[in-house]
Order: structure tokens, then sequence, then C-alpha cells
């Protein structure tokens, strides 16, 4: 699956009503929560990303599914896609404390440069 492929998941009315719904559900970062912190959740991160499905049929499965959701801030969101892809794991629904702490001071406040 290609980058332009996901587009049509991330365009479809399903995801747009699916993400709604959970971030009234979950306004704060569910990962910040953890860390003692509050921050808006603005994203949703796909805890076992979606592409890694072998048909279409499980792609949507695993994007719809909201059991493997969680409501993140922007910092918390680059730091999971990080941590996948530098750990090449296969899902991530948490940072350590360090992991958090450094997607803090890495991305702080200023996060024009990667969006």
């Amino acid at each position: 699956m290609s980058a332009s492929d996901s587009t049509n998941y991330y365009v479809s009315s399903a995801w747009r009503r699916l993400r709604d719904s959970y971030l009234r559900e979950h306004p704060v970062c569910e990962e910040c929560i953890k860390h003692n912190h509050v921050e808006p959740a603005i994203d949703i991160h796909h805890k076992r990303p979606f592409q890694s499905e072998q048909t279409d049929i499980a792609r949507w499965n695993t994007f719809l599914n909201p059991n493997n959701l969680i409501a993140v801030c922007k910092k918390c969101h680059y730091a999971f896609h990080y941590k996948l892809r530098h750990l090449h794991l296969q899902e991530t629904d948490c940072l350590t404390e360090e992991e958090w702490q450094q997607a803090q001071i890495m991305y702080g406040n200023n996060l024009t440069n990667y969006e």
C-alpha cells in the first residue's frame, strides 16, 4: 500500500465520523495523562498500523477498530511514529517516561517543521 492509497482511508466518511466521535470522548491526550500532564488531543494514533495488513478488508477492520485508537497530541503522535519506525515495531500503544520526555523536548511548542 502506498501513501496515496492510505489517503483514501483518511478521507472516508466512516473515518471522519469515528475520528470526531473518538476525539469528543477523549479530548485530552491519552498518553500525556499517563505522564501526569494535560494536553489537548488533536490527533488519533493507530496502535497497530493498518497498512501492515495483507488484505483491504483487514486494513479497513484495523483502521476503523476503536480499540486500535488512541487520542494524542502532536508531540506524542510524532513520538509514536518515531518509535514504530526506528524500533521496527508492529504496533505501539505507550511511551516510556524517557520517550515521552524526549518528545516534549524534541518537538516542543514549535511543530511547524514536522507537519
